[in-house]
């Protein structure tokens, strides 16, 4: 019998992919662990970042996620970096130094257990205090529908698929499962600051909510962040189709289309053209003025980053790169 055609001598056994489960140890991280462990599904690896910020408290912090780790019989991964070294050194604010470092880690990680599954412990609060903080920062659709259970995120040449399967939980329901395994975490000092913007709405703005309304609000608004999520991602789709059916073979765009399109599409589909044509730092202000452009009596050129500028003529949009200056005009640029 030819070895193709030879029977299986038993079933075929399928290697699971471990997945990584960040792990500071506070309570809604060790949470996070604990309820994975009982779903029981894929071999999970500890993965805990030490950012150095808070002296012997962050040491601490570490060594109480080694013994959490091998008392669980899991592996563990563990670095250190003197974030606010790194923040002074590149002009960084301490949280989005630490957010970048944080994630380089765990994209180390994940390159050495070959796997690109992270699991982390945000909740309903997290995503009520990134739905207000969105909210007055004046953010589109997109920001209200704040953190996904399921996003990805491209880091160091990678993309790490991130869960958060805690995102609807509520701190009451975190508590309540802390008491219920009799689990122990360690208590961030660093949470109670009143100096952090995020910790003001923690600590000052959700309680006054949570009086004026005689309920957690947290659950409500992590529920209209989701709903956002979802009509945002039912309207990228509707425009992905309408800049299909406005495209021209040379890149450009069909202006009158655009125009009699719904403003909620045409503006998505407009943002999404100057991606594709890779026009840098486009916001709200820029595809505002460029629907502008599309009334009869409109200027027919509008500046734009980089340098570039957005050409209507014959009902077609387009790009124009920046123009070259002459020998003489680099002469007066220059002074020389």
């Amino acid at each position: 019998m030819s070895a193709l055609l030879r029977p299986s001598s038993g079933p075929v056994k399928t290697v699971q992919r471990p997945v990584l489960v960040a792990v500071s140890g506070g309570r809604d991280s060790v949470v996070l662990l604990h309820h994975l462990l009982q779903q029981g599904s894929s071999p999970l690896v500890v993965c805990h970042f030490n950012h150095r910020l808070r002296g012997r408290a962050s040491g601490r912090d570490a060594q109480f996620v080694r013994r959490m780790a091998k008392q669980l019989g899991l592996p563990l991964e563990l670095e250190t970096a003197d974030v606010a070294a790194f923040a002074r050194r590149h002009k960084l604010s301490l949280e989005t130094a630490a957010r970048q470092l944080r994630h380089e880690f765990l994209a180390r990680c994940a390159r050495r257990h070959r796997t690109r599954q992270v699991y982390l412990g945000h909740h309903a609060n997290d995503q009520a205090e990134t739905l207000l903080a969105n909210l007055c920062r004046g953010c589109s659709l997109r920001g209200a529908g704040a953190m996904r259970i399921k996003s990805s995120l491209r880091v160091a040449g990678i993309t790490l698929q991130l869960h958060r399967p805690l995102l609807h939980w509520s701190r009451a329901k975190i508590d309540a499962f802390i008491a219920g395994q009799k689990l122990r975490f360690c208590e961030d000092a660093s949470n109670a600051e009143p100096m952090a913007r995020r910790n003001r709405l923690r600590h000052e703005v959700l309680p006054l909510l949570d009086g004026i309304f005689a309920r957690e609000v947290a659950t409500q608004l992590s529920r209209f962040a989701a709903q956002a999520a979802r009509d945002e991602d039912c309207l990228e789709a509707l425009a992905a189709d309408l800049l299909r059916s406005l495209i021209h073979a040379d890149g450009s765009l069909d202006a009158r289309g655009l125009a009699a399109a719904d403003p909620a599409l045409g503006s998505r589909a407009l943002a999404m053209w100057f991606k594709q044509r890779r026009v840098p730092d486009i916001g709200t202000v820029e595809i505002e003025a460029a629907l502008a452009m599309l009334a009869p009596d409109a200027a027919a050129r509008l500046n734009l980053p980089g340098g570039l500028a957005l050409r209507r003529k014959a009902r077609r949009l387009w790009i124009e790169p920046p123009k070259r200056l002459t020998v003489a005009g680099r002469r007066m640029a220059t002074g020389g």
